[in-house]
């Protein structure tokens, strides 16, 4: 799975920066990690499912990642752009510190993996739609 995420990285990197495009850019591999993750809660213990479906969470994610940190610095400039990454890193800890939690929680409640899995996977889709609809387009740049 990493080794198919860092080609799937590399390549939506370039395409991305190719097109000047970043909203679908990042939109797409939320929604591939999201799929990734629902596939998992079904592909109970066969191997190849599951190697395909972490594939895809692996590969969403990384190319999401790589991607989304260009829409804040493409309109944010100076001082704004440093407290507004900033702004961004707080709540992307605050979802490292409570989503374990969460997932335990879930997994306790439902004796099951798979609803775990599902839960990421929503929180996943609602990411995609709000960097689908909040997300405003920036003119690219002139690359010199």
């Amino acid at each position: 799975p990493w080794g198919i995420a860092g080609v799937t990285m590399l390549w939506w990197g370039n395409h991305s920066d190719r097109s000047g495009e970043r909203r679908w850019h990042v939109t797409a591999p939320l929604v591939c990690t999201a799929s990734g993750l629902a596939m998992l809660a079904f592909t109970g213990t066969h191997v190849v499912s599951s190697l395909v479906a972490l594939s895809l969470v692996a590969a969403g994610v990384l190319s999401g990642m790589s991607t989304f940190w260009s829409i804040p610095t493409a309109f944010l400039r100076g001082t704004a752009a440093a407290a507004g990454i900033a702004w961004i890193n707080s709540i992307g800890n605050l979802g490292g510190h409570f989503g374990p939690d969460l997932i335990g929680r879930v997994r306790t409640a439902t004796g099951s993996s798979a609803a775990a899995f599902l839960t990421l996977a929503a929180l996943g889709m609602s990411g995609a739609l709000v960097v689908a609809l909040v997300t405003r387009e920036v003119a690219p740049t002139s690359q010199e």
